[in-house]
């Protein structure tokens, strides 16, 4: 696969979208090895991989995202609570130590394995959440070879990836944000629970937003039907 510079993507995405670049020194595990100890006087010294040098804060979608490029990957990160639990997919999360494996999968889909903090810690709205179709798809599109990671944390989805383009960095902030707005209303036992003139509608049940997305109005806020008495 061809090499991308990812910190030439980020300078020709906040340049099309008038954005500001600002310095930073990260490191990040996800991305290099670094060591610090005596040998080097207590102060971060790179081993492998590079830093994360450069990066952009920005609201999209009413939601804080923070992208950070360094010479061979893009960091990108965008708030939001899902309540499903914590888990990394295609490769663990070396900062967080989300680094045993599962058995759980992307619905089912092999490709990509699921890793989880601690040994049997994944629950039922984890499994759900995995299985849902729109979460399989914005995994297809986001990761692309092995060294591309998708995080689910606490309060925010996490993706690190080698982009060819600034379009394609565009496209996964709009995956990511897709995904940050979907959860798992209900457990499979639950779902199949309902009597059957519902089945049809699961997968709309499932992926029902979280929150509304701008644009979208309250029942309240939609106008008389011109049939009805006022």
């Amino acid at each position: 696969m061809e090499q991308h510079d990812g910190i030439t993507i980020l300078k020709e995405y906040a340049l099309a979208r008038k954005k500001r670049i600002q310095p930073c020194q990260i490191y990040d595990a996800n991305v290099s090895t670094s060591i610090m100890d005596e040998s080097t006087g207590w102060h971060l010294q790179l081993v492998s991989g590079h830093v994360l040098s450069h990066q952009i804060h920005m609201t999209y979608r009413r939601r804080r995202a923070h992208i950070a490029a360094s010479e061979e990957y893009i960091s990108l990160q965008i708030e939001g609570r899902l309540d499903v639990g914590v888990c990394s997919i295609n490769c663990v999360n070396r900062v967080l130590f989300v680094n045993v494996p599962t058995t759980l999968r992307v619905s089912g889909d092999p490709r990509w394995p699921i890793f989880v903090p601690r040994a049997g810690q994944q629950g039922e709205a984890l499994s759900d959440f995995l299985d849902l179709p729109s979460v399989h798809s914005t995994v297809a599109a986001v990761i692309n070879s092995q060294k591309d990671s998708l995080h689910i944390l606490n309060g925010a989805i996490c993706l690190y990836f080698q982009p060819d383009s600034a379009e394609a960095l565009q496209l996964a902030i709009e995956s990511v944000s897709e995904l940050v707005g979907v959860r798992a209303r209900m457990t499979r036992t639950s779902l199949r629970s309902l009597p059957k003139c519902f089945k049809p509608l699961i997968t709309l049940i499932q992926e029902w937003p979280r929150e509304m997305t701008p644009g979208e109005k309250k029942c309240s806020d939609a106008p008389p039907n011109p049939g009805s008495p006022d």
